[in-house]
């Protein structure tokens, strides 16, 4: 009732006044309305811009630290492999160390990016060349030679050495946390950060295990770099007015800074690490504290993240990115601006935004007033009018004396209400039938599959629309299906395919993905916007069966096996058919190429294999569980190609077993495309002692029979084709 009242008394006080102020007040409101909205958008957008400017701002700075890190850290690791291949070559050896000293010493001169290069044998005996920060050169010496003690020499300008400039009492490699780290991990890998004894500075070490034909271990190969370079090179950078950066490890201890601040101190005569929580500039400890306290600890920080935050009172913007390179390296790059940066030409935008507004507020209300003085009575009943029919009010009875102009308007106005009521009915039930024909041709024709035929809806549709791209396509199917379908009735046989349909479809849709055509108990399907979307779909597919697979075998059915391939390359995807029937398809190289992948999962016992194009492609191969498995020539193609199984989506017991062998099946592939048969077969065969149903493994033994009965193939290339699709 109070609603009523209030209404009453608006309509009662405005129908007192003048129609003139009862339309001014409204169009007044609208206008100040609509300044002060601009207004506001206008603050928005300035607050927006700040953001967007430090958003590009900071990803760039962040895009070029991230490329130097990696081409500088990248340097040592060559430098091991090359040590590494003069060790293979036989060029100098691991047992004599004494000939490494001049190239050891060459490999500085040429670098000038690290500071020290060296190599360790098992027997303690050490070599290494440096750069001290004065530039000159040295030798350092220790091992049984020299009764484990440490000696640095200076080289003169013969290259000789001088008397030591620096010893270090007991001193054995294999005790250094570099030697037994390398040792430890069995692979190239870094050291920790640690503080050099010749140089104040912080160094980092590329660390490469050497280990004989046999696989025994035979020392270490040692590259560092001091952490000084990338401090200069982050000093370069202009990061706004007074934006700076900084780098630090897991735990927090500061390794780099655009800034003029030490890395570590000394205290009892003890060197260690400056935590960044600690730091003498407070930016760069305000910034350490608040990213602790936001992730709970900095080893939680896993993905890049853009932040802001307050240090007395002003505005930062932090932004954070983890950097990895593969060879378990694990920092934090920091780039922190002060928003005060970019607020002077905001702060001016905004102004001159608001002085336009309210001229523009001052002249239009002026105009206002003086049209809404020609408005007449008239429009008045043509405005309730029009109201009641936007109600759904159909009869209206307009009695309007004006002038011709006015009664046209409201004879016109009559026409088209009954007109509107009876168009009004029918496009209802239109409405409602074409609702129901979208919903029904959507499960023939999916909207990701006209999207990506760029068109909008199904009756744009026509024979030869297509799109030509590269992109990845998948087939698959179920293994066995003839065998299984033959134990069932029709019914049965479409109650079983389609279950497993509905279970295996969605995660195409979910990976960005769509079915092209299913093909009996098959499918092809596309994935046009990334290769991983493919893969990871592939991947779901396989863990849908295996849950699917449990339910059957609750219910008493045998469990069913998947089979995928997934290939990438240039191939058409669009319409054919003919006028009074079309469907999508795909056609191209690629496309068959991806079919003839599937076939061979069978052959191999795989449930999934991509071809090496398509593992090309892939954002981070690294992250899946992937294994070579052959280079064959496919039946209908001539050039070889290189297939690899993907063991994510397997069971956890053979994706298990397959990891756990991964290594033995790789070395006798290896020994395979040497033709050294033998050593391929004992490998194959120790693969089989421990994962007997590897199949693959099971189909190189029975290569390796035929091809130990033939003499050496002078042409051999590793390369075997099939006669079989």
């Amino acid at each position: 009732m109070q609603i009523f009242s209030v209404r009453e008394f608006i309509r009662t006080f405005f129908g007192k006044l003048p129609l003139r102020f009862v339309l001014t007040i409204p169009f007044l409101l609208q206008i100040f309305t609509t300044v002060g909205f601009v207004g506001y958008l206008s603050y928005l957008n300035g607050q927006k811009s700040v953001n967007e400017l430090a958003n590009q701002l900071m990803r760039e700075v962040s895009y070029r630290i991230e490329q130097n890190i990696k081409v500088y850290l990248n340097t040592p690791h060559q430098i091991n492999q090359h040590k590494l291949d003069t060790i293979s070559l036989g060029l100098l050896t691991m047992d004599n160390l004494q000939p490494w000293e001049k190239y050891l010493l060459q490999q500085v001169k040429s670098n000038q990016s690290i500071s020290f290069t060296s190599i360790a044998n098992k027997s303690g005996e050490y070599r290494t060349g440096e750069r001290l920060s004065d530039g000159s050169l040295s030798i350092n010496v220790s091992g049984k030679s020299t009764h484990f003690n440490f000696y640095s020499y200076k080289k003169n300008l013969k290259g000789e050495n001088k008397k030591p400039t620096k010893v270090v009492k007991n001193f054995d490699i294999r005790d250094h946390p570099s030697y037994y780290d390398a040792m430890k991990m069995g692979k190239s890998t870094w050291s920790s950060v640690y503080i050099s004894f010749l140089d104040p500075t912080l160094l980092i070490s590329a660390l490469q295990p050497v280990y004989d034909k046999n696989k025994k271990f035979q020392g270490v190969l040692i590259t560092a770099l001091s952490l000084e370079h990338i401090s200069k090179f982050l000093k370069t950078l202009k990061i706004g007015k007074s934006g700076q950066t900084f780098i630090i490890d897991r735990n927090g201890n500061l390794l780099a800074s655009s800034i003029n601040e030490r890395q570590f101190k000394s205290q009892n005569q003890t060197r260690f690490l400056i935590p960044s929580e600690k730091s003498t500039n407070l930016i760069t400890k305000e910034t350490s504290t608040f990213l602790s306290k936001q992730f709970d600890g900095f080893k939680n920080i896993n993905t890049s993240h853009k932040l802001d935050f307050k240090i007395n009172g002003n505005v930062y913007f932090v932004k954070v990115m983890p950097f990895q390179d593969g060879k378990d390296l694990d920092w934090l790059i920091v780039i922190v601006v002060p928003e005060k940066d970019f607020l002077g030409h905001v702060h001016a935008t905004t102004k001159s935004t608001m002085i336009l507004c309210i001229i523009a507020l001052i002249i239009t209300t002026i105009i206002c007033i003086f049209t809404t003085r020609w408005i007449v009575k008239p429009i008045r009943h043509l405005n309730q009018a029009a109201k009641k029919l936007a109600k759904g009010e159909w009869e209206q009875n307009l009695e309007i004396n004006s002038c011709d102009e006015i009664e046209e308007l409201a004879l016109s106005f009559e026409i088209m209400t009954r007109q509107l009521k009876r168009y009004f009915s029918v496009l209802e039930s239109q409405n409602q039938e074409l609702k129901h024909l979208n919903s029904a041709y959507a499960k023939f024709v999916p909207y990701h599959f006209l999207s990506f035929l760029n068109k909008k809806s199904i009756i744009d549709i026509q024979l030869g629309n297509q799109v030509t791209k590269e992109m990845a396509v998948m087939f698959s199917d179920i293994r066995s299906f003839i065998g299984i379908s033959e134990n069932m009735t029709p019914q049965e046989n479409f109650d079983f395919v389609n279950a497993y349909l509905r279970r295996v479809s969605p995660e195409i849709r979910n990976y960005n993905g769509f079915i092209v055509k299913y093909l009996g108990d098959g499918m092809m399907a596309i994935f046009p916007k990334s290769a991983n979307d493919a893969i990871e779909a592939g991947i779901a597919k396989q863990k849908a069966v295996n849950k699917y697979n449990i339910e059957r075998q609750k219910n008493g059915y045998k469990p069913i096996q998947l089979g995928i391939g997934i290939h990438f390359g240039q191939m058409m995807v669009g319409i054919i058919g003919e006028s009074a029937r079309m469907q999508g398809d795909a056609f191209s190289d690629n496309v068959n190429l991806a079919s003839r992948l599937e076939s061979l999962t069978k052959f191999y016992g795989v449930s999934l294999i991509i071809s090496k194009d398509f593992f090309n492609v892939l954002q981070d191969p690294c992250q899946y569980q992937i294994r070579f498995l052959d280079r064959v020539i496919v039946k209908g193609r001539k050039k070889p190609i290189d297939i690899y199984e993907v063991m994510d989506g397997c069971t956890e017991k053979s994706k298990f077993l397959k990891w756990e062998t991964k290594s033995d099946f790789c070395q006798g592939i290896e020994y395979y495309q040497n033709q050294e048969w033998l050593d391929a077969k004992i490998f194959f065969e120790r693969v089989l002692s421990i994962n007997p149903e590897d199949q693959a493994a099971l189909i190189y033994l029975n290569r390796l029979q035929q091809l130990m009965s033939q003499d050496i193939l002078k042409d051999w290339n590793g390369v075997w084709a099939l006669t079989e699709k």
